[in-house]
């Protein structure tokens, strides 16, 4: 696992079972109106530590000391996709990049409740193809955080050591 065994005690204390927390956060990531009480539970919870965790699972870094096939990157879609459609090169580039400087404004409105310059509404006008790609790998891709959170948080009653067997155990299948 590319998580210590405190962060994942820190995503089961935080996310288990807890479907409200992440869908509040789900509604941050994507603009989405979010009901005062719940933002404020939202930011209740959303402590250094855990905020620290989302960064690393929303924007991962390349980690020497990570497990073996472990290491994790936005970059791995995009190199995929250009190898796969070689004409669109650099759409594939702008599209990434664009998705990078919407997760990390995103992850500021999240830690602090800033407001960010790029409007993921906006990008619904669809004007261009790079537009509505931008769109669309920006929800598939928070979508994808929020998953891995839930799926990370696993069951209340599993101690991160249960966790980590029980992942182990259903990735091998």
């Amino acid at each position: 696992m590319r998580f210590s065994n405190k962060e994942l005690e820190l995503l089961k204390n935080t996310f288990a079972e807890n479907n409200d927390i992440l869908k509040s956060v789900r509604k941050i990531m994507l603009q989405l109106p979010i009901a005062e009480d719940k933002e404020i539970v939202l930011r209740n919870v959303m402590t250094a530590d855990v905020m620290a965790i989302i960064r690393k699972i929303f924007m991962p870094e390349l980690d020497g000391d990570a497990p073996l096939h472990q290491v994790s990157s936005i970059w791995f879609k995009t190199a995929n996709d250009i190898r796969n459609n070689q004409k669109d090169v650099e759409y594939e580039i702008k599209i990434t990049r664009n998705l990078i400087k919407y997760i990390k404004q995103q992850l500021d409105v999240l830690e602090n409740g800033s407001l960010g310059i790029i409007r993921l509404k906006d990008l619904e006008v669809f004007k261009d193809k790079t537009e509505l790609l931008i769109w669309n790998d920006i929800i598939h891709f928070v979508e994808g955080q929020i998953n891995q959170i839930k799926v990370l948080a696993g069951q209340k009653g599993e101690t991160p050591e249960e966790t980590i067997a029980r992942l182990k155990k259903d990735s091998s299948k």
